[in-house]
C-alpha cells in the first residue's frame, strides 16, 4: 500500500441545470447549492498516474482500472470542507498559496449521497463565472491525496485492480473537459494517448476496419452516457454530416444579437426621420 498526492478523475459538471441550484449575490457571487464533485466506481488509468507505480511493479504505459468505494468517499467528505476552488490544478498549500489561481471555495456542508460526493460552492472571480455560464469551464475535477492497495476484484459488474483508499482533499478545481463522462470526469484533461485508445477500442469493435457504419454506432454508444442530450445532438448531427442543431445558449445570442440590430436600425431610422414612428398613426 502507498500514498501520495494525485490528480484523480472526479470531475462532474457544476448543477447548473435548474435555476433553483444557483443564485447570484448583491455582490455578484455565484453561489451553488449542491454540486456533484466525485463518484464512487472504476476508472481506468495509465500505470505512470497511479502513486508509487515503480515500488508496484506497475507498467507505465498499461491501463490499470481502479476503484473508488463508496464508504472510502464518505470518509473523505468532511477533508472537503472550505477548499479552495482553483482555475487550474495545481497543488495547493499554505506555504505554496497561489491567489491568483483562486476564484472560489467549496462549502462546509459536503456529503456523500451514493454515487456522488456533494457539496456547495461560491464563485468569486468574473472569469470564472464566465466561463461556467457560457459552459467552457463548466465541469468540477477533485484532486486528493490517496492510498492504493493493487488487489482485483468486481464492483457493480465491472473489473478492477486495484482500490483506493484514506482520501484527503487538497483543493477542487474548474476544467474544460474530462475522461468519465457528463457527471464525472477526470481531475486533468484526458491525456492524448488515452483518447487514441478510445478511438482504437472503438474501431476494433467493429467486424472490419471499412465497416463505417459499426464504427459510428460503436462511437455513440461509447458517448452516450458521457455527453449532455444537447452535446450529443450535435455529435450524432456531425457524424452524420450535417450542421449540428445550435444549443440554448446560441439561439439566445443570436436573438440578443438581432434584437440589437433592430434597435440600432430603428434608432439610425429615427435620426433620419424624427417623425417617422408617426407615420400612418391617427391623429
Amino acid at each position: 500500500m502507498t500514498s501520495r498526492f494525485f490528480r484523480i478523475p472526479h470531475d462532474t459538471p457544476l448543477a447548473m441545470d435548474r435555476s433553483s441550484v444557483r443564485t447570484v449575490d448583491a455582490d455578484g457571487r455565484l453561489r451553488v447549492s449542491v454540486a456533484n464533485i466525485s463518484k464512487s466506481g472504476v476508472n481506468a488509468y495509465y500505470g505512470r498516474e497511479i502513486p508509487n507505480a515503480d515500488a508496484l511493479g506497475l507498467d507505465p504505459g498499461r491501463l490499470y482500472q481502479l476503484f473508488r468505494p463508496p464508504e472510502e468517499l464518505a470518509k473523505a467528505a468532511v477533508s472537503f470542507n472550505g477548499q479552495p476552488l482553483l482555475s487550474t490544478h495545481r497543488i495547493h498549500t499554505a506555504a505554496d498559496h497561489q491567489p491568483d489561481l483562486v476564484v472560489g471555495s467549496t462549502g462546509t456542508d459536503t456529503a456523500f449521497r451514493d454515487p456522488f460526493l456533494q457539496t456547495s460552492l461560491v464563485v468569486w472571480a468574473p472569469d470564472a463565472i464566465a466561463g461556467i455560464n457560457d459552459g467552457s469551464q463548466r465541469a468540477l475535477s477533485s484532486a486528493y491525496r490517496y492510498k492504493v492497495t493493487m488487489q482485483p476484484g468486481v464492483f457493480r459488474g465491472e473489473r478492477y485492480d486495484g482500490i483506493m483508499s484514506d482520501l484527503a482533499a487538497n483543493h477542487v478545481a474548474l476544467v474544460d473537459v474530462g475522461r468519465a463522462g457528463a457527471d464525472v470526469v477526470v481531475g486533468d484533461r484526458l491525456p492524448r494517448a488515452m483518447r487514441k485508445t478510445i478511438w482504437r477500442n472503438i474501431h476494433m469493435a467493429a467486424d472490419t476496419e471499412t465497416d463505417d457504419k459499426q464504427i459510428m454506432a460503436n462511437l455513440t454508444a461509447f458517448l452516450q452516457d458521457r455527453l449532455s442530450a444537447e452535446d450529443m445532438r450535435s455529435v450524432e448531427a456531425i457524424l452524420d454530416g450535417q450542421t449540428p442543431p445550435p444549443t440554448e445558449a446560441a439561439m439566445d445570442a443570436a436573438r440578443r444579437v438581432s434584437q440589437a440590430q433592430r434597435t440600432k436600425d430603428h434608432n439610425s431610422y429615427l435620426e433620419r426621420f424624427p417623425n417617422g414612428d408617426r407615420l400612418g398613426r391617427r391623429p
